[in-house]
């Protein structure tokens, strides 16, 4: 079913799913010189009868006015859907928790941005009938339906931005792409940074999506890849990792390390998926590449291992319940600090210092309403 490296056509229709981009860090000058993404994998992205990327970024030349929020505030410069486009990239994902980094100008200058550059885009708009519609890929066999949600961070605004990650609409959203398409494909930006597993909440959701119809579940956000499984007929890909995205704190394995996937369509129909690892952005360079052969065996061996717990409903769960426990403390905090009703009433009256600021509300705020968030913030109350 999984091939890795080599690069080659068998299937008349190819379509690749690449992870998170960005232009932080060394990536602007990268970019500009045009040697970001190693030409080995520039020459399969041109060769795929269509290429998908997530923008994880608004395209913004003079950055101004950022949202408050909690988390930084990214862009990239229109030069960067430029060089996109020269390495074959037809369609970007806009369903993230950074799309709306820089408000509704940011939205609106990056829609702008896209169309003008033929780029189609999905999981985000200036209107709520933009950022719900449905992508449809017209392939010389098959019509693909995309859908794009990511959960519900800074970017989900009332009726524009991202697209919400909703159980119920999905469904619906589901019903309506298969009238039209001959598989269905859901894109989500989601889970936990830094955790290489789903929670269990996660398999749960991304099974369900599944089973109301979606052919292949792809998330992206994490930081890190993640395992894959297939479930009733379908394929779920619980992270692809960061595909551009440079940090000066995080260059380590776990940052640096992902893979993009090749599905290939004989007809109508799925014939193999093929994964290609590669590193990012390590600290000798700001480059994509493919991994050598030793990292390759390394990969391997981690992706089997990690493919083991996620195929363990027991051992996923007890693996989340580690990961909550070393967690548990930064959620906690932000409740603090009075406990008492006498302390509790002297902060009412501002008799006592307020050290609830408004960004540390913002930060409470966003560990209600962010799924992954919320699940480790309930671990945390519920001990």
């Amino acid at each position: 079913m999984q091939g890795y490296i080599e690069i080659k056509r068998m299937h008349m229709n190819q379509l690749l799913f690449l992870g998170d981009f960005t232009t932080e860090e060394r990536g602007v000058h990268a970019i500009k010189d045009g040697v970001a993404v190693d030409e080995k994998i520039v020459k399969q992205i041109q060769s795929a009868d269509y290429s998908i990327i997530n923008l994880e970024a608004p395209i913004i030349d003079v950055p101004d006015n950022p949202i408050r929020k909690v988390g930084p505030n990214l862009h990239s410069p229109s030069s960067a859907l430029d060089y996109l486009s020269h390495i074959g990239i037809k369609g970007v994902t806009l369903a993230n928790n950074h799309f709306y980094d820089y408000g509704f100008n940011g939205v609106a200058s990056t829609i702008d941005a896209l169309l003008s550059r033929g780029f189609d885009y999905v999981g985000g708009g200036r209107n709520p009938e933009e950022r719900e519609k449905i992508l449809y890929i017209s392939l010389p066999e098959a019509k693909v339906g995309i859908l794009n949600y990511c959960e519900h961070e800074f970017s989900i605004q009332d009726s524009f931005a991202s697209n919400p990650l909703n159980p119920i609409k999905l469904f619906y959203d589901v019903k309506q792409a298969k009238k039209c398409a001959d598989l269905v494909i859901c894109i989500v930006h989601g889970g936990h940074e830094g955790y290489h597993l789903p929670s269990p909440r996660m398999q749960e959701l991304y099974r369900y999506m599944v089973d109301s119809g979606v052919s292949i579940v792809i998330n992206h956000h994490q930081h890190c890849y993640s395992g894959f499984e297939e479930y009733n007929n379908g394929y779920i890909y619980y992270g692809l990792g960061n595909f551009y995205f440079d940090s000066k704190h995080d260059r380590d394995r776990l940052w640096t390390e992902g893979y993009y996937i090749a599905v290939n369509l004989d007809k109508k129909k799925i014939s193999s998926i093929e994964l290609f690892p590669y590193r990012q952005c390590c600290e000798d360079n700001a480059i994509v590449e493919l991994m050598n052969d030793k990292e390759l065996t390394d990969f391997n061996s981690n992706l089997e291992f990690l493919n083991t717990i996620i195929n363990d409903k027991k051992a996923l769960g007890a693996s989340f319940e580690n990961y909550c426990s070393k967690k548990k403390k930064n959620y906690l905090v932000a409740l603090s600090p009075y406990t008492n009703r006498i302390l509790q009433a002297l902060a009412k009256r501002h008799l006592i210092p307020d050290f609830i600021t408004k960004k540390r509300k913002m930060k409470m705020y966003n560990y209600v309403r962010c799924e992954s968030h919320r699940d480790l913030l309930e671990f945390a109350l519920k001990q």
